[in-house]
């Protein structure tokens, strides 16, 4: 039955819940009257989806504000006053209350710390300068939540403060405290900044329009900034779409708005409303993947990445709130959601692990509750098996590296070639942190790598597929990871880089004096038609066939230039990372001189071509310097 009065429309069904009659009024304002209907989950019927209509006689600006009544009581609190709590049919007294104190606590206790520590060059927050909160809200269930939650939480112990764009407060306590300064060491409240982003993906047409909308009347009724993205504005076509072109679409989105926000004068953090039910999606998805033991726990509080810029720290408050928990937190205000009709797909392997695996697997063992603490168990002892290992594998890197000129840039093979449990968490490690986090070995991957070396001891070069555009590559004793934008020889010119240090040749170049570690003088007798101009340093790469004449050899024919390398004990891995000076586009391969290292870092000497070689006197001098980069 469709009701109209004044200047609006309200839609009112009559049904029958539980032998319980009840009144559902929607009352909708329309900022568009293209946008005639859409879908809401309701509250109190247990998610039954109803439909509403927009009035296209209103200018309101508001989008939409949803109430749900029974004959006795008309809610339309949408900053959610409590008046959930003392309903009968509600859950026990004060559940709204523990519901936002689990989130507060994990803000104040556990990730606004870290944010503050993560950019521990700025101030403390202010009111002038608070914390700057970005929330990821969507329109469902979750999203929705976390936003009611932090009006609540901020709502009412600053009042003069919640205008414009002025700091909100994050109590510490539930209590109620006289209002002290913030002093960066211990403060009563955190004024922070909330901003929301809401990003449509244009995949589920007047539905994403509707999401849209009833999210940023949400922003309206809050007070909180609004900022929306959609997918045909970055370029992207429903072709090109996919799970995880959009997940990185709106990570780099966040972080944008974040950085513009913040302009590294500000504390900021990412907020997502990630919960329990996910992170134990997390570990099952992770177990179908053949995750390593170490990497089989669920999901952190807090995640910061040293890629990139300040304040891109993402943040997860409610991962301790069951998803039951949440729909309760919201049908006991009487607080509407979206649907998004792809979560009930079983096109993604998450929607059928939360839908089809996770009710399997808690029937098996008798309840959600059950279930969980034993994914929590793994979780917990997946964490555990890291610390240990960890700290055993990067000692072992460590000293590897300590004793050979190789760097931690390459991973150093055990002896043998046996790998133990502590040289698979090393090598896990090494790549997660050599591709930046863009490779994490499955226990799969790791053990081909493993079995490659075992089985193979006399094959000390070979490259191996590890997946995701990385090749894992061995060289003499060590290996090598390479990401596909890496070229397969080592580049040449006027300079030659390798692990922070490279040599170049002086030809009117500033070069501040900290970077230098030394300069050297050649003299070289050049051939007619040659001048030093036409000189360059590079590395050998793969020019391993280039021919050069140490001077012990002199009036004996040319040598390899790798056969050289081995003759002076160069490991094979660095063979090809060894600076040479050559004439440029000269077709001749004739190496001018070679740098050969003693294996300490910066010390070595260069050995010049037996038919180059000059006197002070007689030949061409030639300036050389080894700087730091």
């Amino acid at each position: 039955m469709l009701v109209t009065s004044g200047t609006c429309s309200r839609l009112v069904y009559r049904c029958s819940i539980s032998n319980r009659r009840a009144r559902f009024a929607l009352a909708a304002y329309a900022p568009t009257p293209s946008l005639l209907r859409g879908t809401c989950a309701c509250p109190v019927v247990k998610h039954q989806k109803v439909e509403f209509y927009y009035s296209e006689q209103s200018s309101h600006p508001r989008y939409t504000r949803a109430v749900v009544c029974s004959s006795r009581k008309l809610s339309n609190n949408i900053s959610g006053a409590d008046n959930g709590d003392t309903d009968t049919n509600n859950p026990a007294p004060g559940a709204r209350q523990i519901f936002l104190d689990t989130i507060r606590q994990s803000l104040c206790q556990d990730i606004i710390p870290k944010v503050l520590e993560y950019n521990s060059e700025l101030a403390a927050p202010t009111k002038d300068s608070p914390l700057v909160m970005v929330l990821a809200v969507s329109g469902g269930c979750d999203s929705v939540a976390l936003l009611h939650a932090m009006k609540q939480l901020t709502d009412g112990n600053d009042n003069d403060m919640n205008t414009g764009n002025t700091a909100y407060l994050i109590p510490l306590s539930s209590r109620k405290r006289a209002k002290k300064g913030i002093d960066g060491s211990s403060f009563e409240r955190i004024p922070c900044e909330i901003h929301v982003a809401h990003f449509d993906h244009q995949q589920r047409g007047q539905e994403s329009d509707g999401d849209l909308f009833f999210v940023k009347n949400l922003c309206f009724e809050a007070g909180f900034t609004f900022h929306a993205y959609c997918w045909g504005d970055n370029g992207g076509s429903c072709d090109s779409f996919s799970q995880e072109t959009a997940r990185n679409w709106r990570r780099e989105k966040m972080i944008s708005l974040l950085e513009t926000l913040t302009n590294n004068q500000k504390h900021g953090v990412i907020v997502t409303a990630h919960h329990r039910d996910d992170c134990d999606e997390t570990i099952l998805l992770k177990l179908l993947r053949g995750a390593h033991i170490t990497s089989l726990s669920g999901m952190d509080s807090v995640n910061t990445n040293a890629r990139e810029s300040v304040g891109s720290v993402f943040a997860k408050p409610m991962l301790k709130i069951p998803k039951a928990e949440i729909e309760k937190f919201l049908t006991m205000q009487g607080l509407p959601w979206r649907e998004d009709s792809s979560n009930a797909s079983d096109k993604y392997l998450r929607n059928r692990v939360r839908n089809q695996v996770l009710p399997l697997l808690s029937d098996l063992v008798g309840g959600d509750e059950i279930l969980h603490k034993r994914l929590k168990s793994l979780d917990e002892q997946s964490r555990k098996v890291k610390e240990d290992l960890s700290t055993r594998a990067a000692d072992y890197v460590a000293e590897s590296a300590s004793n050979s000129r190789s760097g931690s840039k390459l991973f150093p093979i055990p002896s043998e070639g046996v790998f133990g449990i502590v040289h698979e968490q090393a090598l896990h490690s090494w790549a997660e942190s050599e591709s930046e986090g863009q490779l994490i070995l499955s226990y799969e991957q790791l053990k081909r790598v493993c079995d490659q070396i075992s089985s193979y001891p006399s094959r000390k070069q070979w490259s191996l597929d590890v997946g995701n555009k990385w090749i894992m590559r061995r060289n003499g004793d060590i290996l090598l990871l390479e990401g596909e934008e890496k070229s397969d020889a080592v580049g040449g010119g006027e300079s030659a880089e390798y692990h922070g240090i490279s040599w170049m040749l002086l030809d009117g170049i500033d070069v501040a004096e900290p970077d230098i570690i030394r300069k050297q003088t050649m003299h070289l007798s050049l051939p007619a038609g040659y001048n030093e101009k036409r000189l360059a340093v590079e590395y050998v790469g793969g020019n391993t066939g280039h021919r050069f004449v140490p001077p012990w050899r002199r009036g004996r024919g040319p040598m390899k230039i790798k056969d050289f390398l081995r003759s002076q004990k160069i490991p094979l891995h660095e063979r090809e990372f060894t600076p040479v000076i050559r004439f440029v586009d000269d077709r001749d391969d004739t190496v001018v001189a070679v740098y050969v290292s003693d294996g300490q870092e910066g010390d070595g000497k260069w050995i010049v071509h037996a038919n180059f070689e000059a006197t002070k006197d007689s030949g061409t001098e030639i300036h050389l310097l080894q700087i730091a980069t």
